[in-house]
């Protein structure tokens, strides 16, 4: 097949074309899924999201400090939150 690839490139792509068409309508046809059972609750994925979300959080407030400081390391945040009127 590969001798012909050069002189005519889109047989090559029609016999994947061939293939993939009779492997996906084999899937189809003949393979089938499993029904779905049915559960109480999410299980271990609900704790999942909650540690997620806990570190976007964490991560979000680490980036707003570190990009709050000042070239003297003292951060503009920690001053605004504490009442300093001095932030600037």
């Amino acid at each position: 097949m590969l001798i012909f690839y050069f002189y005519f490139p889109l047989v090559a792509a029609a016999l994947n074309n061939v293939i993939e068409m009779r492997s996906d309508a084999q899937k189809m046809l003949v393979l089938r899924r499993n029904f779905a059972q049915h559960i109480n609750g999410f299980g271990i994925w609900l704790q999942l999201l909650k540690l997620i979300s806990l570190m976007a959080v964490f991560t979000n407030f680490m980036l707003i400090y570190i990009s709050t400081q000042d070239a003297d390391g003292s951060s503009r945040l920690v001053a605004a939150l504490a009442g300093d009127d001095t932030v600037g």
